[in-house]
């Protein structure tokens, strides 16, 4: 099994990396979609601000509940970076 610790090197990096991809998305074109089928961008940038929460979560706990992290909304890039920096 791997040491938990040396894992930290990499999920820094991939913070970072996430970070800056939602520091990218428009507040203003929340409903915006690529393509009919896909998600708008709101919703899946929406999903990596929770992401921290979910590692930390799996790391702690024995299961996820994902009711618990409530409905999509269509939240600010601002408020969306403060909840993936908890």
């Amino acid at each position: 099994m791997t040491n938990p610790p040396s894992l930290l090197p990499e999920f820094d990096q991939e913070m970072k990396s996430t970070r800056r991809v939602l520091e990218r998305v428009p507040g203003d074109k929340a409903e915006w979609r690529p393509h009919p089928k896909s998600f708008p961008i709101g919703h899946l940038a929406q999903l990596l601000s929770w992401m921290p929460g979910w590692f930390t979560n799996a790391i702690r706990e024995t299961k996820l509940d994902l009711t618990k992290a409530g409905g999509y909304s269509y939240e600010k890039t601002e408020t969306l970076l403060e909840l993936f920096d908890r």
